[in-house]
């Protein structure tokens, strides 16, 4: 399943969060890991675990509006 985080407009300098819950949806433990990789201005926690056959966890995405983005439309 594909996950879609929508933070919408977010301010300057201002920090949003959303939670998203995982789910193994198998009968084998799952470990998961979100890469090393440069999110910008976005952070992920925890980034890394692992879930038992049925088990769901939340983790928590964050986004901090650090400079403007986007075009305005006239």
């Amino acid at each position: 399943d594909v996950i879609n985080v929508d933070f919408g407009k977010v301010l300057l300098k201002t920090k949003e969060q959303r939670q998203v819950t995982i789910t193994n949806k198998s009968l084998l433990p799952v470990s998961w890991k979100i890469p090393a990789i440069d999110l910008g201005d976005f952070a992920v926690e925890p980034n890394k675990g692992t879930l038992q056959p049925l088990q769901s966890t939340t983790i928590t995405v964050s986004f901090e509006a650090t400079s403007q983005s986007g075009t305005a439309k006239k």
